[in-house]
């Protein structure tokens, strides 16, 4: 287990459950059983790869959270490699939390347990978006971005300077990519195009708006999260 512990979800803000759980289940992504953590309506969809935490309450988001179990017991050790939590909830009858922002102001957030259980689903990757690939947050040093992450002792796993400086960390199941590039300001969800080659031309059929970007295409989700489909 990584000193984040492990990847739990992708957590996002939506004023709408579910009309933003709608466009996820038109996209075939699938929902996981959730339990009470939370007084605010929430829901997990997954693709059998990737968690999509939906959070009808208001926090900054996205944020990519992980489950550490003892985790009031971990904070001190993070505090001392560099990471400067923007707010932490700890008690012996709390459930215990904390977040922090990365050097580019990305939210990170850290959970003492699970708040959802391990899907029955068999497979992976059977959305209409192809593979899941990193969850691509834009930096604007990438040398200053992997300097963090390396006290906390992730190391790239893939590493290169085309079409611009790049950097893909991987701790567990969560892969984090750090991407010099000014074409986006906010995080993005990178899937790669897997099957047919008129993936997008299938997703505009089903109803879906697709843009074009440098990157390839992108859908919006309700909450304003970008699903990049690379070419």
């Amino acid at each position: 287990m990584s000193l984040l512990g492990r990847f739990l979800e992708v957590s996002v803000q939506t004023s709408d459950i579910r009309e933003s759980s709608e466009f996820y289940e038109a996209l075939g992504f699938r929902h996981c059983a959730v339990g009470e953590t939370w007084p605010h309506p929430y829901a997990v969809l997954s693709d059998g790869r990737l968690f999509l935490g939906l959070h009808e309450y208001a926090f900054p988001s996205p944020a990519l959270t992980f489950a550490r179990p003892e985790l009031a017991r971990h904070l001190p050790e993070l505090e001392r490699r560099g990471v400067r939590f923007e707010f932490h909830k700890t008690g012996e009858h709390a459930f215990n939390e904390a977040g922090f922002l990365d050097p580019d102001g990305h939210m990170f957030a850290l959970l003492e347990a699970r708040t959802y259980s391990p899907p029955d689903f068999a497979g992976r990757d059977f959305s209409a978006l192809g593979t899941f690939g990193d969850y691509a947050l834009p930096v604007r040093l990438i040398e200053r971005s992997l300097a963090f992450w390396q006290r906390l002792d992730l190391a790239p796993a893939k590493q290169g300077a085309l079409p611009w400086p790049f950097a893909i960390l991987e701790t567990g199941e969560a892969r984090i990519g750090l991407h010099q590039t000014g074409e986006r300001s906010q995080p993005a969800l990178r899937f790669a195009r897997t099957g047919p080659a008129a993936r997008s031309e299938a997703l505009l059929d089903r109803g879906f708006a697709v843009d074009d970007t440098p990157s390839g295409p992108a859908l919006r989700s309700p909450e304003g999260l970008v699903l990049l489909i690379d070419t």
